[in-house]
């Protein structure tokens, strides 16, 4: 298996992995909380949803960053990948992706901290920790959207690599999600564009794919 076979799975297999992971198989194994509730008391009730179900919620973390990395690789990948005129667009895109990721490494971190302080007996400790952690997630959109940004711009310029109109739309969607960011646009909005970013990659990483047999 060669690089660019190892990148289009990556590609694949990874984004969808990580909607399934957070976005399906969290709720079913641990449970929801009210999306309405104050900050102070959302972080409050998710450590005691996570007191009961511990050991299913450190595995869900530490399985959707490790598919978040993996699609995050891929995309950087992709960047180095790109040839001349998109060369240079496409490497800031392959070193802003593994800036990237660690913003959600940090803030699994403090989530797995505050499942630990929670359990202690430190509860505010805990809430402050949780109410860090999630802190620290709002910053994600902003790398990933201009990572998006650089990176179809690139494929753009490039012209080979992947089509043009994939290219157009991923820059298009990254320019959304940092957009959106910066005018705080409702949550439901945002991740509906996420989910574009998400069947964007596994749409390209399907397309290298073929090309690479």
């Amino acid at each position: 298996m060669n690089i660019r076979t190892l990148n289009s799975w990556l590609l694949i297999i990874c984004p969808i992995s990580m909607v399934l992971v957070w976005a399906v198989l969290e709720p079913i194994l641990v449970g929801t909380i009210d999306e309405s509730l104050a900050p102070s008391v959302y972080a409050l009730d998710y450590l005691e949803l996570a007191s009961d179900n511990e050991f299913a919620v450190r595995f869900i973390n530490m399985l959707g960053l490790l598919f978040l990395s993996g699609t995050m690789t891929g995309l950087a990948l992709l960047g180095r990948s790109l040839q001349g005129n998109g060369s240079g667009l496409g490497s800031l895109a392959a070193f802003l992706f593994p800036v990237g990721l660690a913003v959600p490494v940090i803030a699994v971190g403090l989530s797995l901290e505050a499942y630990g302080t929670f359990a202690a007996g430190f509860t505010d400790d805990a809430v402050s920790l949780e109410l860090l952690s999630g802190a620290v997630w709002t910053g994600m959109p902003l790398l990933w959207g201009l990572g998006f940004v650089l990176l179809g711009l690139g494929i753009v310029m490039e012209k080979t690599s992947l089509p043009v109109v994939l290219g157009a739309l991923m820059a298009l969607v990254g320019g959304l999600l940092f957009i959106g960011l910066l005018l705080s646009l409702n949550d439901g909005l945002g991740f509906v564009v996420f989910l574009l970013s998400i069947l964007i990659t596994f749409i390209s990483g399907v397309v290298l794919l073929r090309r690479s047999d």
